[in-house]
């Protein structure tokens, strides 16, 4: 009777608080599982059945950035291209690898890459391929080059709503530069704590942060408790350095 009631018994509070722990793991891995892949967009596309030594590094590679080890999943992308360099699949996932790192310059000069190899399922691949050239372009402040391409991409695939939602930004980015612009042609125009905060969100709204932080600077030192002037500052010295969407 007493060995039935302890078998029945609740679980301790030592064993309680371990599966919080081990509770707690698994929701901290899947929000790391999180930002990772949601720094790209995922492919629609499925890439062939491997029929060559170079498809199969493809594949491991994809296996690792699927895993969360960009270093491992870089290594095999590079085995492919080491074996065959017109590995189309290869070269754009090298490509999209870098973008989901933010290392633009390196995604650029490999979906470039991939661009000029084409190859049999290039047209399979060109939807997202023209994606990320947008969005690798946009992160680099290129905007007109960026609209280019992520148009090419709704040509491309239409209902794409990512594409659509990344064009809309950039009309609106365009809009702004312009009162960018102005704000850059006039610094000295006005040197009140107030007029120079406005001319500085018009800078962040732009995404010009070391502009707008020299305004905001010299506003502090004539009104050094303004609010306004302090909640900009910091958030011109304190923007995302990673902008992978």
């Amino acid at each position: 009777m007493q060995s039935s009631e302890m078998a029945e018994s609740p679980p301790s509070r030592a064993n309680s608080a371990a599966w919080t722990v081990l509770a707690l793991g698994g929701i901290a891995a899947a929000c790391l599982s999180f930002l990772f892949f949601s720094g790209a967009p995922a492919l629609k596309e499925e890439a062939p059945v491997a029929t060559e030594p170079a498809d199969l590094d493809y594949r491991r590679g994809e296996e690792h950035k699927a895993a969360g080890d960009p270093a491992r999943a870089r290594r095999f992308f590079e085995l492919a291209l080491e074996k065959n360099p017109d590995h189309l699949w290869a070269r754009f996932a090298l490509g999209d690898l870098y973008l989901r790192m933010c290392l633009y310059e390196d995604a650029l000069r490999e979906l470039r890459r991939a661009e000029r190899t084409k190859g049999p399922s290039y047209a399979l691949l060109e939807p997202s391929l023209r994606k990320e050239l947008g969005f690798v372009l946009k992160n680099l402040g290129r905007y007109d080059e960026a609209a280019a391409e992520l148009k090419r991409a709704r040509d491309l695939d239409p209902a794409d709503r990512e594409v659509e939602f990344h064009l809309r930004d950039l009309a609106r980015v365009d809009r702004v530069k312009g009162r960018v612009d102005e704000v850059l042609r006039t610094p000295g125009k006005a040197r009140d704590a107030e007029a120079l905060n406005a001319q500085a969100e018009t800078l962040i709204q732009g995404e010009a942060y070391a502009e707008a932080e020299r305004l905001l600077i010299e506003a502090r030192g004539t009104a050094p408790m303004n609010g306004r002037v302090l909640l900009n500052l910091g958030r011109s010295v304190q923007h995302p350095e990673c902008h992978c969407r």
